[in-house]
């Protein structure tokens, strides 16, 4: 994220296992709250992140994205019993209740964690990620768990606000050590007088990954105009373009990453798309000759 007080970009990599399918969903103002838009993958496996809103931004110019952080030693986020419930997922409730990073950041601890995780699990799922929130007016900030167990809130400093996948408020305590992106991308923006799409895409660029998991999109948004620009799996020399509020006066509607890019295939994608399926057939094989072999009778020696 980049602001100058007057200009408010934010720019995002979705980095993810190739084959997560990605959704993004456009939902109208209304008596419940704000305009909005989020990016979701519908069909993970994992139950409590399938359909959980990896990023979005609202009409008020209010965007967020958040990044996982698996730690060394767990930390649980404290919950009191008299928490309330959520009502719903938590970032999604932060684009329809919040137009700036105070009020999100307010949202955020005063519910700690999504309902459906927290009954389910008893636990928020800040224990293993992060968050950054920026606004149109340029403020920014990124909420973790801390090392005891409160929602830590790590405000802007300076022009902009980079995130990885390392813990800002658990930084010793992160199992991701990896750091060259962060580095790269901190460098990057320090030398930024202006933070046009143009510029923000080389940045993404720059930082992003290749392998079975793969910068699967890109975003940029403009927090003042509400521009939102998409690239798919990282290729950055055709982009899509669209303009928020009038996504949102087409009214509720979901758009899939791959039909937004029919007019692009890529061979890369494809490719790896076919080499993942193959890896994952391997390992079910593979997993299900151990069940086999673990169910044999044991011979005696």
């Amino acid at each position: 994220m980049w602001s100058d007080g007057r200009d408010s970009v934010f720019a995002n990599n979705e980095d993810s296992p190739i084959g997560d399918e990605s959704v993004f969903t456009f939902v109208p103002a209304s008596a419940a709250g704000y305009g909005y838009f989020y990016m979701t993958f519908p069909y993970l496996a994992e139950p409590f992140m399938a359909g959980y809103p990896q990023g979005g931004l609202n009409e008020k110019g209010l965007a967020y994205d958040i990044t996982a952080t698996p730690l060394v030693n767990q930390v649980e986020v404290v919950i009191p019993a008299d928490t309330p419930y959520s009502g719903g997922n938590i970032m999604e409730l932060v684009l329809k209740k919040a137009a700036t990073v105070d009020e999100a950041v307010a949202l955020i601890k005063k519910y700690r964690a999504s309902e459906n995780i927290r009954r389910a699990a008893g636990v928020s799922e800040f224990r293993q990620m992060q968050a950054l929130l920026a606004d149109s007016k340029g403020n920014a900030a990124v909420v973790g768990v801390g090392p005891d167990g409160e929602l830590a809130v790590t405000e802007k400093a300076g022009k902009f606000r980079v995130v990885t996948n390392f813990s800002l408020a658990q930084p010793g305590n992160s199992a991701v050590t990896e750091k060259a992106r962060y580095d790269t991308a901190t460098e990057a923006l320090k030398g930024m007088k202006k933070a046009p799409v143009s510029a923000m895409r080389s940045l993404l660029a720059a930082v992003h990954v290749e392998g079975m998991a793969s910068t699967l999109y890109s975003t940029i948004y403009d927090l003042r105009s509400l521009d939102i620009t998409i690239y798919n799996f990282h290729d950055y020399e055709y982009a899509k373009k669209l303009d928020l509020k009038t996504e949102l006066a087409k009214g509720a509607h979901s758009i899939p990453l791959a039909e937004l890019f029919r007019d692009r295939p890529l061979f890369a994608l494809r490719s790896m798309k076919e080499m993942a399926a193959s890896v994952r057939s391997l390992q079910e094989k593979y997993l299900q000759g151990q069940k086999e072999l673990d169910a044999c009778p044991k011979t005696a020696k």
